[in-house]
């Protein structure tokens, strides 16, 4: 629906008004066409606008209806899993901890169940937020240091630049919350660790979005592949956008894991002749003294 790709548009601007009158809109629409799927998505989208605003209260009636519409007629647990995040922050946001925490958990035995790593690493940060609240820097330690190796996982296997820039910014929220902790905790070996793989982390992610040109340009094998890296990722990012198009187009399955094995075969060639620019590309997490090093190339 037009009015559905205009509401996320204007969520993204922060212009949560105009969005919430579009998926009202969405909502009377659909009334006629009767699809709970565009219900579904309607009301965990105005659950988030109210979210944005600091209106927990209604925020909560709308992921509350999602939930029950979700498991009423449609069981996709892994819109699910985001939902119970959604919900279980908003509660939290209200101070209601029971609760918050219970929701956390369902998120996180739906993310295993669904092998979701985003969701996973969201929860587990929520649950830091969780035990922040209490107190209890023992386990916000512990789930921070889980979040931060799903996340980083995660940044590793992101291709399209934006996302990577974008998600970059979670994982960075992580490491400084960890290194605090820890600090907290008096582990002081192990937050200095962290701020030396933070600084490793962010300037891999911003190397790997410079336009960095690899040694052996001048080797037409070289020039080839880079033009085939291009054209795959033109192709990836194409797909991972797609949800912004008025009439998005229908990905079939394992289309993505094909374009991620054909990209792997081109980096194992080009890493041969170049491993520091294979290492920027894929955001491999080096030591800050590698980074150091790769600067200095």
């Amino acid at each position: 629906m037009a009015y559905g790709t205009l509401a996320n548009v204007h969520q993204a601007k922060g212009e949560y008004t105009e969005a919430l009158k579009c998926l009202d809109k969405v909502l009377a629409i659909n009334k006629r066409i009767g699809d709970k799927v565009i219900d579904l998505s309607a009301y965990v989208n105005i659950g988030n606008a109210y979210y944005n605003q600091n209106q927990f209260e209604k925020a909560i009636t709308y992921y509350e209806k999602a939930i029950k519409l979700n498991a009423d007629k449609i069981n996709n647990t892994s819109t699910e899993g985001t939902i119970y995040i959604n919900y279980g922050n908003a509660q939290l946001e209200l101070g209601n901890l029971k609760q918050a925490f219970e929701l956390q958990q369902k998120a996180i035995v739906i993310g295993r169940s669904n092998n979701e790593p985003t969701t996973l690493f969201q929860a587990h940060l929520n649950l830091m937020h969780y035990y922040l609240k209490k107190k209890d820097f023992e386990n916000a330690y512990h789930c921070c240091k889980e979040a931060l190796e799903i996340g980083i996982g995660i940044l590793g296997d992101i291709l399209e630049e934006f996302h990577r820039i974008s998600f970059s910014e979670k994982v960075s929220s992580a490491y400084f919350y960890i290194i605090v902790i820890g600090l907290e905790l008096n582990y002081r070996s192990s937050a200095f660790y962290y701020l030396e793989q933070s600084k490793s982390g962010a300037l891999i992610t911003l190397l790997s979005n410079l336009d960095y040109v690899p040694r052996f340009t001048s080797n037409p094998s070289i020039t080839i592949l880079l033009q085939k890296e291009k054209k795959i990722l033109s192709v990836i990012k194409a797909i991972q956008i797609r949800h912004l198009q008025s009439d998005p187009s229908i990905i079939e399955p394992g289309t993505i894991a094909q374009l991620e094995l054909s990209l792997e075969e081109v980096y194992q060639v080009i890493e041969q002749y170049d491993k520091n620019y294979v290492a920027t590309r894929k955001g491999r997490n080096l030591s800050f003294q590698e980074v150091q090093k790769l600067l200095e190339t």
